[in-house]
């Protein structure tokens, strides 16, 4: 990071690295990000397959349900 401003570049076979990259930035402090990441076709096609299929994740928070009485 130069002056409050992050730059990314480079590949990715995953999807969400190039999301990730940005937010974590951000919550670095910078001010502006350039973010030139490119996703591979592959990652591309496999997000939109798993969204026709209807495959979703979802992260459950889970609580300490005994503890509460």
């Amino acid at each position: 990071m130069q002056g409050g401003v992050a730059t990314f570049t480079g590949k990715t076979d995953v999807l969400q690295h190039k999301g990730t990259a940005t937010r974590l930035a951000k919550n670095a402090g910078a001010v502006k990000v350039v973010n030139h990441i490119e996703v591979s076709d592959a990652a591309k096609e496999k997000a939109a397959s798993n969204l026709d299929g209807g495959r979703r994740r979802a992260q459950v928070k889970r609580s300490d349900v005994a503890g509460r009485q």
